[in-house]
């Protein structure tokens, strides 16, 4: 699931864990407060350090 699905599910940022070399992780919350983390996949990393 892509991450402004989450949002318009009614998702919020809690924190933003990313690293400029695009690892990392944000921390979410649904709309009850569970929080749950969301990362780019290894593809996605791959593909935006051939694009550089």
């Amino acid at each position: 699931m892509q991450s402004h699905t989450l949002f318009a599910l009614g998702a919020t940022q809690v924190d933003d864990r990313r690293n400029p070399d695009g690892t990392g992780w944000v921390v979410l919350a649904d709309p009850e407060g569970n929080e749950f983390c969301i990362l780019r996949s290894q593809a996605e990393i791959d593909a935006t350090r051939s694009d550089a």
